[in-house]
């Protein structure tokens, strides 16, 4: 597919809009829309689904390169590997645009905010990584904001809210040395049989116990839910109970039990 000059321009404005949109989570959907206003005359959604046709074309060849040759068809051979390579030659130049138009048009996938307290791991990504995450983030918005002038106070608005999020790798930071961080990582270890790695953050966890950084939790405890438990108590009115009575005859009082002792971890990374 022939892209020109200008239109390379808004291909390459496009894929910086995306990497930024892959860790800008909560604004993903606004980052993609705007994506597909660029690609309008360059990438549109019929051009992607041709892309995609060649590309299954092109995975199909060798069984029918196979089955010519099963036949003795040996014309039928040439005639197929010459197509094979051109395809081949074909998809590998147009790669870049399937990877742009497939986030555009067609991701299912769930992209994780690395910076959300707790939830880097899930992002697929390391503590340390953070500060280059954020440090090329930041490029990528600047490069944008001189150049994608439609939405210049937007762009400037998330790359102010990036320059204030506080990463880095040593004790004073916020991210990366709390109880949730080191707990996260002994677990990441044992995973991977990073014995070395788990004996060495075990250390910090008992030593942060003896300075009390880390407080000694019994994930069944209350842990603060039961304090204030009367005040999410909840009584239905006299005439509403009559009223279940006549609808349904067994009808008996009830305690809803909480299930913080399930969900305990979960809660800790939230902060709640």
């Amino acid at each position: 597919m022939f892209v020109e000059k200008k239109d390379q321009d808004k291909i390459s404005l496009t894929k910086k809009i995306i990497d930024v949109a892959d860790v800008d989570t909560v604004f993903r959907d606004i980052y993609i829309e705007h994506a597909k206003d660029l690609l309008s005359d360059t990438l549109t959604p019929d051009k992607y689904q041709d892309i995609i046709k060649e590309k299954n074309m092109l995975a199909r060849l060798p069984n029918s390169i196979n089955e010519a040759m099963e036949k003795n068809d040996w014309a039928a051979v040439k005639e197929l590997s010459i197509r094979m390579k051109d395809l081949h030659r074909w998809t590998e130049s147009n790669q870049y645009l399937f990877d742009i138009g497939r986030k555009v048009y067609s991701s299912n996938f769930i992209y994780i905010n690395p910076f959300s307290p707790g939830l880097y791991h899930e992002a697929g990504v390391s503590i340390n990584d953070l500060p280059e995450i954020r440090k090329d983030i930041i490029k990528k918005l600047e490069d944008i904001i001189l150049t994608d002038k439609s939405m210049n106070d937007f762009y400037l608005s998330r790359k102010n809210y990036f320059n204030s999020i506080q990463v880095g790798k040593t004790g004073e930071d916020e991210i990366g040395n709390d109880e949730m961080d080191l707990e996260e990582q002994a677990k990441l270890a044992l995973e991977h049989g990073d014995i070395s790695r788990l004996e060495e953050l075990s250390e910090k966890i008992l030593e942060m116990n003896k300075q009390g950084g880390i407080s000694a939790k019994d994930p069944s405890s209350d842990s603060g839910g039961a304090k204030d438990a009367e005040g999410r108590l909840f009584e239905f009115p006299e005439n509403i109970l009559e009223k279940a009575k006549k609808t349904r005859s067994q009808v008996v009082p009830g305690r809803c039990l909480s299930k913080i002792c399930i969900f305990v971890h979960a809660c800790r990374k939230a902060g709640v």
